[in-house]
Formats: structure tokens, C-alpha cells, sequence
């Protein structure tokens, strides 16, 4: 049996062809779990009408990823009497073939400590491994001979249930959706667990369905807004949130005082440059 555990809100097209992926699998002994954030929309009642094996957890609009990652991975803590079963922690915005599961079970189950992470397929190159430095607060570039993956997206990973156990809970109300997974996969790796990938496990991610941008013109005060949003990807509190989980006491007072000294001559810049209704953001 393999969970998978996938938070949605309000995109009932997106997740559906989620759906239609799993109907495909030529491996059909998973429980899905839709944790649905407060959607408005028929999310769950088409997903109910063409997934059998489906449990549906519920919130109010205010879990985020992270959030409903965790009410996932709470209700598997209360369910399932084997610790060892497989998990798969997946966005609804990803799309795969049809042996996809039937591929990563067989890899997974003989593997110890390990997190398998799908590649991707999109004709753009995205990774998704990464090397964060936690003495600076930066990340270190692939091609650069210092980088060692010592953090991942998890927006299609899998791994054993007692894995998430031994690691802990994600912290949704500090870190409620960017930066949750890397905070969570860069302490993975720190207690000494692997990550894997495979070309037999890929996916397709529909970047365009994900986060807030700030490339039109737009005013101060919703430019304001945005950056403090929480789908916005660069958000200022949710960084620095994050280099406090993540960095010793000396790294993180420098790391963060020259974070928000740039974030505010950014900001202080723009106002100089168009002080006037209207402000291009880049």
C-alpha cells in the first residue's frame, strides 16, 4: 500500500489531471488522501466520483502546503498500523506515466533511509536538488565544484511513513508554504537520510500554475502586498524564518541583517525611482 498525500485548493482542472494519472497506474493499491484547504469549487466532488480508493481531509482555507502536508501525515499517524508503508507527498500540478508509482515502490522498498525525487521532463531544465549554504544563507550553484545536495522539492517525493516519523512535523504556521519542503528535506539530510532519483521517475510540473509574480506594472501598496503574500516565493518573513531554522546562532544574526538591509533599499529605491500611482516591479 503506498498513501499519497497531496493538499489542493480551488483547482479542479489541475487536480483532476492528477486524478486521470493515478486512474492510469498500473499500480492500484494506494490510498489517496486529498487534503482540501477550503475549495469552492467541485474539487472533491469530481475527484470523489473518479477516485474508489480516496480519503478527503478538510480545512478552512488557512493550511497552505505545508499545513496540509501535515494533517496528511497526522491522520496516517492515527490510520496505519505498518510505519514502514510507503508515503508519496505530491502537488496536484504534476502529471506522470502510467508505471510511475509501479517504478518508485519497486525502487523505495529496498532502500534504507532513503527519499526517491522525481526529475523532471519539462523541456525547460529545472532542478530539484539543491545545496544550501548555512553559513551565508545562499545557495550554491550546481556547476560550482562545492555543491552537495543537503536539500530537495518535494513536490513529488517518496518515501517509508516511520522516515517522516524520525524526522517530525513540518511548521506550517512559520513556514506555511515556500520553503517548507526545503526547510524539511535540509533536516532530512542532516539526521543522515539519502535522496535518490531515477529516469524512471519523472514528472511534468505546470510552473505556470504556482505562486504569485511581481512582473507587471503595478502600485506600491499591492507590490507591498504581494511580496508579503504567502504564494509569493521571496517572501521576506518566510526567509527569514528560514535561515533561523536552518543556521547557527553567528550565521543567522549577519545572514539576516544583510537580508533585510537589501530587501529595504530595494523597497526605498523603488519609491525614489516611481514615486508616482504606478511602479514596474522585476
Amino acid at each position: 500500500m503506498i498513501h499519497i498525500i497531496v493538499p489542493v485548493h480551488n483547482r479542479s482542472r489541475i487536480t483532476n489531471k492528477f486524478a486521470d494519472c493515478l486512474l492510469r497506474q498500473t499500480y492500484q493499491n494506494f490510498n489517496f488522501i486529498l487534503v482540501d484547504d477550503g475549495s469552492t469549487d467541485d474539487t472533491v466532488e469530481s475527484i470523489k466520483k473518479k477516485i474508489k480508493n480516496l480519503t478527503v481531509l478538510n480545512g478552512d482555507g488557512n493550511l497552505w502546503w505545508a499545513g496540509g502536508v501535515q494533517l496528511g501525515i497526522d491522520w496516517l499517524k492515527k490510520n496505519i498500523q505498518n510505519k514502514s508503508e510507503i508515503v508519496l507527498i505530491a502537488n496536484d500540478d504534476v502529471t506522470f506515466d502510467k508505471y510511475y508509482i509501479e517504478n518508485a515502490v519497486d525502487i523505495i522498498k529496498d532502500t534504507d533511509k532513503s527519499f526517491l525525487v522525481a526529475e523532471y521532463k519539462n523541456d525547460k531544465k529545472i532542478n530539484q536538488l539543491f545545496c544550501f549554504n548555512d553559513k551565508n544563507g545562499r545557495f550554491i550553484q550546481n556547476n560550482n565544484p562545492n555543491f552537495k545536495v543537503n536539500c530537495f522539492s518535494m513536490n513529488s517525493t517518496f518515501c517509508k511513513f516511520n522516515y517522516l516519523q524520525d524526522i517530525g512535523d513540518f511548521y506550517p504556521k512559520i513556514l506555511p508554504h515556500y520553503l517548507a519542503d526545503i526547510e524539511y528535506s535540509y533536516r532530512a539530510i542532516k539526521k543522515g537520510y539519502k535522496v535518490i532519483s531515477s529516469d524512471n521517475i519523472k514528472i511534468e510540473w505546470d510552473t505556470k500554475s504556482t505562486g504569485v509574480h511581481v512582473g507587471d506594472e503595478i502600485s506600491l501598496s499591492k507590490y507591498f502586498k504581494i511580496v508579503f503574500s504567502k504564494k509569493y516565493s521571496s517572501n521576506p518573513i518566510h526567509w527569514t524564518y528560514f535561515y533561523y531554522l536552518t543556521m547557527k546562532k553567528k550565521h543567522f544574526v549577519s545572514t539576516t541583517i544583510v537580508f533585510w538591509v537589501k530587501f529595504t533599499l530595494k523597497f526605498i529605491y523603488m519609491i525614489i525611482r516611481s514615486p508616482i500611482k504606478k511602479r514596474h516591479i522585476n
